[in-house]
């Protein structure tokens, strides 16, 4: 599915990444499936939830208080820390380029204040780009790893632009669902790369000492854009089918 403001789901302004209302919508998807699903020769007993990167932290969330007929849940490279820990991270290593995206994102927000209170209009950051840049992904590779795992055709087809609303961004500095996944009982599978600079593997670890029945598949040497393509890519889908067969089967 499409999240709301997103494709082809309603909802204003267009490409409002909100995470609270992105965790809505996926308990939205679970109350349909159970809805539905029993007329289309599913078992609504058994529900597996499946996340990637920002996906991730949603169904992780998700599983806080999950639907009795959720069993398992897998998280992909997903983003467990605030942003403003990875940019801490960033300043340590490259702090030069790191300084100039924050300065890009601060006169973003201040070109949104005025857009927003004089001009009524709506203001965009561009949801990845080059480093240094005022892009809401913008490490080395981002740009072709993103725009890499996109379908061909994908911006006509489902109305995807590289565009984010510049509240966006203040909605992701404050989402930190490490926070709060300490309670979930159901059993998880991480998934994390040892180069990954968006979902550092410190902080899916960190997830893995605080969810009593969460397992960790780790990947050394690869990055967060490595796990869609080519056999590593088999490798992962072998262990996520291997795990919800575990728990759905």
């Amino acid at each position: 599915f499409d999240y709301a403001t997103f494709g082809q789901s309603d909802g204003l302004p267009r490409h409002q990444i909100h995470p609270t209302s992105h965790v809505a919508d996926l308990q939205a998807a679970i109350a349909m499936i159970k809805e539905e699903g029993a007329t289309r020769g599913v078992d609504i007993s058994k529900i597996g939830l499946w996340g990637t990167s920002l996906g991730g932290a949603h169904v992780l969330m998700a599983a806080i208080n999950a639907d009795p007929s959720v069993r398992a849940v897998i998280a992909q490279v997903p983003h467990i820390a605030s942003p403003l820990e990875t940019i801490l991270m960033a300043m340590t290593s490259t702090p030069l380029t790191t300084g100039k995206s924050l300065v890009m994102f601060l006169a973003g927000v201040l070109k949104w204040i005025v857009s927003k209170v004089i001009l009524q209009e709506q203001s965009y950051f561009p949801i990845v780009g080059e480093p240094g840049s005022a892009a809401l992904m913008q490490n080395p590779g981002d740009t072709a790893g993103y725009l890499g795992i996109l379908n061909p055709g994908g911006e006509v087809s489902s109305g995807w632009k590289n565009a984010a609303t510049t509240e966006s961004g203040l909605h992701l500095l404050s989402y930190r669902p490490l926070s709060s996944i300490s309670t979930i009982k159901l059993p998880v599978l991480l998934i994390s790369t040892e180069n990954d600079t968006l979902c550092p593997a410190k902080f899916v670890e960190a997830a893995k000492e605080r969810i009593k029945r969460s397992e960790l598949f780790f990947f050394p040497n690869l990055g967060h854009f490595d796990i869609y393509e080519g056999e590593i890519l088999l490798t992962v889908l072998s262990k996520q089918l291997d795990f919800f067969n575990t728990y759905l089967n």
